[in-house]
């Protein structure tokens, strides 16, 4: 069983792909003389549960059909299971996140297979979710009795639209977590798309927008 933390995931974002992988090391010789490997597949668990009191007694409830599937039996390789539509659905709709349970796809006597789990000394071959999504900076600037809004998002291009609906022009400065100036563009009229130039170089974007007297910073992280 295993549950990532997603809070660092922005708000908004679009999630393109998320793979979820373990390290299969070894079997377990010490069950049976005749302990074999084999398919392993990922459920999703559908209860809460914590890792410092769930043992083999708790009743952890998950899905009766497993969410991704590999069919290696193979030792001493990773195993990759995708879960985007799992991760999707936290992130993009708010479903609960509970992890995900790990077992034989058809159990039986004398299975038995080493994992290295998430606290193994081992770092390099600790379990690793890998998640590819596309962010979405919702920006709002309070002005008076109205609020004004606008939108950072990435293309799979390498670029970045700014979309509003400003009445008047701003500017916009972009920085890197230093201060460097990295793009910068005086009176962009905002009642249509601003693509910003493909930025390579900084791996944190500091989106600064300059409007009738008010300045807006916003943060956020470059996707590669």
């Amino acid at each position: 069983m295993i549950k990532y933390d997603l809070s660092d995931i922005p708000q908004g974002a679009k999630i393109k792909e998320a793979t979820l992988s373990f390290y299969n090391y070894a079997i377990d010789p010490k069950l049976h003389n005749q302990t074999r490997n084999a398919a392993k597949s990922i459920y999703k668990i559908t209860s809460s549960w914590q890792a410092r009191t769930v043992n083999w007694n708790s009743n952890v409830k998950f899905t009766s059909s497993p969410i991704a599937d590999n069919p290696s039996t193979s030792i001493r390789v990773w195993l990759d299971y995708d879960v985007t539509a799992t991760i999707k659905d936290v992130i993009e709709n708010g479903a609960a996140n509970n992890g995900f349970l790990m077992k034989f796809k058809n159990p039986s006597r004398y299975l038995g297979a080493k994992i290295y789990a998430s606290e193994s000394s081992q770092r390099t071959y600790r379990p690793k979710l890998k998640i590819v999504y596309t962010p979405f900076t919702n920006i709002r600037l309070q002005m008076r009795n109205e609020v004004k809004q606008f939108t950072v998002s990435k293309h799979i291009g390498g670029s970045y639209t700014i979309t509003g609906k400003l009445d008047g022009v701003c500017d916009i400065t972009v920085t890197n977590s230093i201060g460097k100036i990295l793009h910068k563009a005086n009176s962009v009229d905002l009642t249509n798309d601003y693509v910003l130039p493909e930025i390579n170089n900084s791996s944190i974007l500091f989106v600064t927008i300059n409007y009738n007297k008010l300045s807006f910073t916003k943060k956020f992280y470059q996707i590669k």
